[in-house]
């Protein structure tokens, strides 16, 4: 008969029987299951393998949101025990900022509005509208593009479809060119690229969480809802300010030449989107 009062027996992996001393087997590092999986864990398991996002995911979002730049000093200093890598975290958000607008019934990112005139046509979407005059075909550029545009508003679906790919391929170029903008901008601190590569990574992220958010409640307070992108600049200056440790006027300048020099960069990336979505189109 086995005492009442003697101590548990140590639990041991299940995968290769090691004596577990923690939350994860010290010998294959399978994590330590508790009782029979319940459809909860099953939900987790599918939303980490949907994302790459694991049970880490609150207390980064809380630090993303709360507090920024801890959360990339943090990550630089290397506890990292409790974050969610800040690459997949930004992948992750590119990925749901793509997904939920198509989940709650907007319009995807590759719907086409084709308009047809004597004088040309317009190709119109998401973040862009192109217009083609009919006398605009004798130089170079307009020799391509005129056919171009009018095989697309022949082939919309086809175009939409194309636009969507490469939106979804090029919009992580932000993250080079952010940090790129960051770099310039506190070339005379002592900060490598990596620094401001995790910084980006961390503000952009917060930028598409901002997105999600919107797609999620514009269909209950309708335009109203643009409001939330406002946020991000707001958590860039705290984010900047806590991170660089610089000055009040100094991040607010540094601020407002990141937020220009980022909307230049996403009406490029925009540009480079339909040019390569139109390269794609037959004539």
């Amino acid at each position: 008969m086995t005492d009442a009062g003697a101590p548990a027996q140590p639990a041991a992996c299940r995968n290769c029987g090691a004596t577990l001393l923690g939350p994860y087997c010290h010998s294959c590092g399978q994590r330590r299951r508790r009782g029979h999986p319940t459809v909860r864990m099953l939900v987790e398991e599918c939303v980490e393998a949907l994302t790459h996002l694991d049970r880490r995911i609150g207390s980064t979002l809380r630090g993303l949101v709360l507090r920024p730049a801890a959360l990339t000093r943090d990550w630089i200093a290397g506890a990292v025990a409790n974050q969610v890598p800040p690459l997949r975290l930004f992948l992750a958000m590119v990925l749901l900022v793509f997904l939920v607008p198509e989940i709650v019934g907007q319009a995807p990112v590759g719907r086409v509005v084709t308009h047809e005139a004597a004088t040309g046509g317009t190709l119109s979407g998401t973040g862009y509208s192109l217009t083609v005059r009919g006398g605009g075909r004798n130089d170079r550029v307009g020799g391509w593009l005129g056919p171009k545009v009018v095989a697309a508003m022949r082939q919309p679906e086809s175009f939409g479809r194309a636009v969507e790919t490469w939106a979804h391929r090029l919009s992580i170029l932000m993250l080079p060119l952010l940090a790129l903008g960051l770099a310039l901008l506190f070339v005379r601190r002592a900060f490598s690229f990596y620094d401001h590569f995790i910084f980006a990574m961390h503000s952009l992220s917060f930028a598409g969480l901002a997105m999600v958010l919107r797609s999620l409640i514009l269909p209950l307070v309708g335009p109203a809802s643009g409001g939330l992108l406002l946020l991000w600049p707001i958590h860039l200056w705290m984010h900047m300010r806590g991170f660089y440790g610089t000055s009040i006027a100094g991040t607010s300048a540094r601020t407002l030449a990141l937020v220009c020099f980022s909307l230049l960069a996403f009406m490029a990336i925009v540009a480079l989107n339909v040019a390569m979505a139109l390269a794609e189109i037959r004539a």
